[in-house]
């Protein structure tokens, strides 16, 4: 086969694909929304890792995007499992692992990757049930707080913040690079950026950027 078939763009592209279809299953699957992020962002550093071997060379466009196209047929078959079993899909192997490690971070190909997760999920359940501790407290609807002034209404429970990406349209210097990221240069805000992304010092076109502000407009998810 002509390893010259794809270009890192359609690695790019690819990822990208492989982190919509990690959104999608995740929401299907995944109640709790620490464990949707967990997993998104298990998937989309895998997707990365990819991104970045076949921009360094080591793998070649075509073995990047078969590793991501088989990435994607496993979550497709572990949802399809899920869906048709429920906790019966879970294989011996993954009910070995010690709960601590289930939601571990795993960035190599991984055909039990959401169903560590889903076992997870199972797990914390039933660990809920059993427990004695004390219940929190239940969330009031609109309707049973209207007899208080509205500035004494709890506030709403933010989402999770999700990591956003980056696809750099040319090659530049990092410096650069952060320049039109953020406008505004908060030391914290650089130094969680370049905790995400190190050794960035030439930034090649078609690298993919990890970004912790999820609302910054340079995101493409």
């Amino acid at each position: 086969m002509n390893p010259n078939r794809y270009d890192i763009w359609d690695v790019n592209s690819a990822a990208s694909g492989l982190i919509g279809q990690a959104i999608t299953v995740s929401a299907r699957h995944l109640v709790h929304g620490i464990a949707c992020v967990e997993f998104n962002r298990e998937v989309a550093y895998y997707a990365k890792r990819i991104v970045d071997d076949v921009t360094l060379g080591h793998k070649t466009p075509e073995q990047g995007i078969q590793a991501i196209l088989q990435e994607q047929r496993d979550l497709l078959n572990q949802s399809y499992a899920v869906a048709r079993q429920g906790q019966g899909a879970i294989p011996h192997a993954v009910e070995r692992i010690a709960p601590m490690n289930l939601t571990r971070p795993v960035l190599r190909p991984d055909p039990t990757r959401l169903l560590r997760f889903v076992h997870a999920q199972n797990l914390k359940a039933n660990q809920t049930l059993q427990s004695t501790t004390k219940a929190a407290p239940r969330s009031f609807p609109a309707d049973d707080l209207k007899f208080f002034p509205r500035e004494r209404w709890p506030e709403a429970i933010p989402r999770a913040q999700e990591p956003g990406f980056y696809i750099v349209p040319e090659s530049t210097t990092a410096d650069k690079l952060e320049a039109q990221l953020f406008t505004t240069r908060h030391p914290a805000v650089i130094a969680k950026f370049k905790a995400l992304n190190p050794n960035l010092d030439q930034v090649k076109a078609g690298q993919m950027i990890v970004l912790s502000d999820p609302n910054n407009l340079q995101c493409t998810l």
